[in-house]
Formats: C-alpha cells, sequence, structure tokens
C-alpha cells in the first residue's frame, strides 16, 4: 500500500518518492475504509510546473 501511495503522489506532492526520507504508518479499524495523508517539507519547496 505505501509504494503505490508513494508512486501515486510522484510529481504531485514531490518531484520523486526517493526524496521521502520518513513514513509512518497507523493502521485503524473501522467501519469506513479511509486513507488520510499527512505531508509535511523538509528542505527545498516542490513547485508544481503546468
Amino acid at each position: 500500500m505505501v509504494k503505490v501511495v508513494l508512486d501515486a503522489l510522484n510529481k504531485v506532492a514531490y518531484h520523486d518518492d526517493t526524496q521521502v526520507n520518513e513514513i509512518h504508518v497507523i493502521r485503524h479499524y473501522d467501519e469506513q475504509e479511509r486513507l488520510i495523508i499527512c505531508l509535511s517539507e523538509n528542505g527545498e519547496l516542490f513547485v508544481k510546473k503546468g
């Protein structure tokens, strides 16, 4: 699941997922299925062009 999310965020949240240096995953069971992604910046800001 983590690799799929990282790949999906390429060129959206960062240039490439190789820039990601830390990941925290917490799994909770609930009636409603969902995925919550929280990003924080460390270093240069990526500005999407186009």
